[in-house]
C-alpha cells in the first residue's frame, strides 16, 4: 500500500515536536520539584527510554549494558578463584514485569525462583502494584525476606514457593541484615511518605514479623544527645519530621540506608567497639558512623571520601568497607569499595583496573567471601561481579541481560555457603 506523503511528513513532524516538547520541559523541570514536576519528569524519561528500548518500563529498571560486559549472563572468569557456594540474583525479570529472586547452585545451574508478587494484591495484581524490592535476606529453611526501596511500602517473607508468610505495610527500606540471634535489621520510616525524618532503626523476627527493638533518629539518636545533633549538624527544623513543600526545604537530610550489628567474633578486631554496636549508613552527609547499641550516642563517625555511599560493612581484618557510589558529576561514572581503620582513619581504595570499572549512582551492595574474593552487586548496570582484590581480576560476573545491549535492574543479590540450606534446594516442590 503506497503511503500518502502528506501524511508521512504529518506523523514525522508531531512526533518530532513531542520530542523537542519532551526535551524543553525536562530542562524547565530540572530545577523544579514536587507535583506535578517530578511526575513530568518521571514520564519524560520512561517516554526516553521508550525510544531507546522499545519497551515502557517505570525509570532505572532498564539500563545500557556497560562495553565491558560479556553477552552471556552467568560466566565463570576463574572457576578456581569462585568460592564454592550458592548465587541468589533479586532481579527485575522483564518477561514476568515483577522482581524475581533467582537461585544458582555451586555449579552456576539455576535451581529455584521466588516471585515477589505483592502480598496486598495478590497474583493477579495490576503491574502498577509492582514491589521495588532493595533488602534481601535468605532464609535457611527456603524462605525469603524483602523489604522496598524508599517509594515501597513493603516488608514481607515468602516461602520457598513464593507465597506470603506473613507481610506488613509500611515504608521498611534499603538494605537488612541479620544479627548472631537470628534477628533482622531495617530502617523504617513513619510519615505521610517515606522522606519523612521520623526514621527508625528496627530489628524484627522473621519468623513472625514482630518488631523486638526499635531506636529513633529523632528522639533516641538526636534529641537525647546534643553532641550526636552537633556531629550531625543538624538544623532546628529536622525534628518537625515532616515535608513542607511550601517552604521547599529538603527533609531528607540523613538518607538513612543501612543498619547492621557488630558481630561478637569480630568484636576484638575493633577495640573501640561493642559487640552489638550499630554500625550506620548516612548517605546525603555522605558519613558512616558507628552508635552505642545501649546509649545510642555516636561513638566514632567518618565523613568521606566516599560519596552517598552504602553497605558499610565491619570486616575480619578491622576495618570497615564501603560501597563507594561516588554520585558527582556525571563524567565521574565509576564505583569502587573503600575501607578505612577506624582507629587510624587511614583508607584504601579497592579496584583500580579498567577492567575492574562499575557504576551505581544508587543503591549498590558487596559481600567478603572465602579467600578474600568480593561479591559485588550493581544494580543500575544490572551486574554482579565478583573481584579479588589481590590481582584486581574479575573472577565472575553476571548480567541480567533483556534486551540487545541492555540490561535490567538487579536490586540485591547474596552469596550463601554450600551448606547454608536446611534442605537441598534441587529438592524444592511446591504443590501442583
Amino acid at each position: 500500500m503506497k503511503l500518502d506523503k502528506s501524511l508521512v511528513i504529518f506523523v514525522f513532524s508531531a512526533v518530532f515536536l513531542l520530542l523537542l516538547l519532551a526535551v524543553g520541559a525536562g530542562f524547565y523541570l530540572g530545577t523544579k520539584k514536587g507535583f506535578p514536576g517530578t511526575q513530568i519528569k518521571q514520564a519524560i524519561r520512561v517516554g526516553r527510554g521508550f525510544v531507546e528500548t522499545g519497551v515502557i518500563a517505570p525509570e532505572g529498571l532498564l539500563s545500557r549494558r556497560p562495553e565491558m560486559a560479556p553477552e552471556e549472563d552467568y560466566l565463570e572468569h576463574d572457576a578456581a578463584r569462585m568460592p564454592r557456594g550458592y548465587r541468589a540474583m533479586m532481579r527485575f525479570d522483564l518477561t514476568a514485569d515483577l522482581y524475581v529472586v533467582d537461585l544458582f547452585d555451586p555449579a552456576g545451574d539455576l535451581v529455584w525462583t521466588w516471585r515477589l508478587d505483592d502480598p496486598a494484591a495478590g497474583a493477579e495484581a495490576a503491574r502498577e502494584d509492582r514491589i521495588q524490592p532493595h533488602g534481601l535476606v535468605i532464609l535457611e529453611s527456603g524462605d525469603v525476606v524483602i523489604n522496598g526501596v524508599a517509594e515501597s511500602k513493603i516488608l514481607a517473607r515468602y516461602d520457598r514457593c513464593s507465597i506470603p508468610v506473613w507481610s506488613l505495610n509500611s515504608y521498611y527500606h534499603h538494605l537488612m541484615s541479620r544479627d548472631e540471634v537470628k534477628g533482622i535489621w531495617s530502617w523504617l520510616t513513619e510519615g505521610r511518605d517515606a522522606y519523612s525524618q521520623n526514621q527508625f532503626m528496627v530489628r524484627f523476627d522473621p519468623e513472625t514479623g514482630q518488631e523486638l527493638e526499635r531506636i529513633s533518629a529523632i528522639k533516641d539518636l538526636v534529641q537525647a544527645h546534643p553532641e550526636n545533633q552537633a556531629i550531625l549538624n543538624l538544623p532546628s527544623y529536622y525534628f518537625e519530621g515532616e515535608r513542607r513543600p511550601w517552604e521547599r526545604r529538603d527533609t531528607d537530610l540523613l538518607h538513612t540506608n543501612d543498619v547492621e550489628a557488630l558481630p561478637a567474633a569480630l568484636a576484638d578486631k575493633f577495640p573501640d567497639f561493642q559487640p552489638g554496636d550499630l554500625l550506620v549508613s548516612f548517605r546525603n552527609y555522605s558519613m558512616i558512623a558507628v552508635i552505642d547499641r545501649i546509649t545510642h550516642k555516636i561513638k566514632w563517625r567518618m565523613q568521606g571520601p566516599w560519596i552517598h555511599q552504602h553497605d558499610p560493612d565491619f570486616t575480619e581484618d578491622g576495618r570497615i568497607s564501603v560501597f563507594n557510589n561516588n554520585f558527582t558529576a556525571p563524567y565521574e561514572r565509576r564505583s569502587n569499595i573503600i575501607t578505612v581503620d577506624p582507629q587510624t582513619m587511614q583508607t584504601q581504595t579497592l579496584f583500580e583496573s579498567p577492567e575492574t570499572v562499575f557504576f551505581s549512582d544508587r543503591m549498590g551492595e558487596h559481600q567478603s567471601l572465602p579467600g578474600g574474593i568480593l561479591h559485588i552487586t550493581v544494580p543500575h548496570e544490572g551486574r554482579v561481579i565478583e573481584i579479588d582484590p589481590k590481582t584486581d581480576e574479575l573472577v565472575f560476573e553476571y548480567n541480567n541481560r533483556v534486551l540487545k545491549g541492555h540490561n535490567a535492574h538487579i536490586a540485591n543479590s547474596v552469596w550463601l555457603p554450600e551448606e547454608y540450606f536446611n534442605d537441598d534446594p534441587k529438592s524444592f516442590a511446591c504443590p501442583g
